[in-house]
């Protein structure tokens, strides 16, 4: 075999390996920055999906994606820090989440698809954490059950409202409860 071959084929297999081994290091990365928020309870699996053949090798993420049950937190995992310096870039951070607890509220079922999310190259290559610097508009949605909902009304209305109960039904979502204003209370019902 020439010379020249043998040593494209080496630089190829090498170029593999390295960006091979990059996959699971984005992974944990992300698995880590999602432990730190939540702990250890409840499941977490992180989906890293390079963009082309050397994606990861150009810092360039097609999408993240991290499924989690049964976790609890005081915030969102992921939040802009705007800095300058080389940045590596994930068309779509997706958060897949159920039955978890947010700020003691239970939630059940949270999605959210994060466009065009800028991260930090240094700190997710010396420290192993994906630090998000900036990033594009995207959407998101939370589903919450009756009890989710009740303990929302009376912790954003704690000074107006109290004794609330949440009926829901398929059709309609009935709110009941005692309203206080200038002193004076009075049952409330809201359909």
């Amino acid at each position: 075999m020439d010379d020249t071959l043998q040593n494209l084929a080496l630089a190829l297999f090498t170029v593999g390996l390295i960006h091979g081994s990059l996959v699971p290091r984005a992974r944990h990365n992300a698995n880590r920055q999602m432990r730190e928020v939540f702990g250890s309870e409840g499941t977490l699996r992180t989906q890293v999906t390079p963009r082309g053949a050397l994606g990861l090798l150009a810092s360039d993420v097609w999408a993240i994606d991290v499924y989690g049950d049964h976790l609890r937190a005081d915030r969102l995992p992921f939040y802009r820090v705007p800095k300058t310096g080389w940045k590596g870039s994930i068309r779509h951070l997706r958060l897949h989440l159920t039955d978890f607890t947010l700020k003691g509220l239970p939630v059940l079922r949270f999605d959210s698809d994060i466009p065009f999310a800028t991260f930090d190259i240094g700190q997710a290559i010396w420290r192993d954490r994906l630090l998000i610097r900036d990033s594009g508009v995207g959407e998101g949605t939370v589903q919450v059950g009756a009890q989710g909902l009740r303990l929302f009304v009376l912790r954003k209305y704690e000074r107006i409202l109290s004794d609330v109960e949440v009926l829901a039904r398929p059709e309609r979502i009935t709110l009941t409860g005692t309203a206080r204003f200038l002193g004076l209370a009075s049952r409330l019902r809201a359909s």
